[in-house]
């Protein structure tokens, strides 16, 4: 399975699954999203500050994918449907949890 990281707008960044065709994270700021790369994903900092540099220049962090092609074949909606960029971040912001 292959990730990557995707910048869906200005400071919000996700790790992509290109099996899934989704976010597999929710939406991050740069700092938090290196930090996630650090702790979950097993990587040394410089990697990961690499790994956002490229896809805040680039909009993704693998030179060989481009943005537009991983938006246009998205399945990140509840049933594998196709989610426009607002939707995405919708659907993958961390909202607080409700007091019991």
């Amino acid at each position: 399975m292959g990730r990557f990281i995707v910048r869906l707008a200005d400071l919000m960044f996700v790790v992509w699954s290109d099996t899934v065709d989704a976010p597999v994270s929710h939406v991050m700021e740069r700092t938090a999203m290196i930090e996630h790369l650090v702790v979950t994903g097993g990587i040394g900092y410089l990697e990961a500050l690499t790994l956002v540099d490229t896809a805040e220049r680039d909009g993704v962090s693998d030179p060989t994918v481009k943005l537009a092609q991983v938006i246009a074949a998205n399945r990140a909606g509840v049933a594998e449907e196709f989610l426009s960029i607002e939707e995405i971040i919708e659907a993958s912001s961390v909202r607080p949890t409700p007091p019991a």
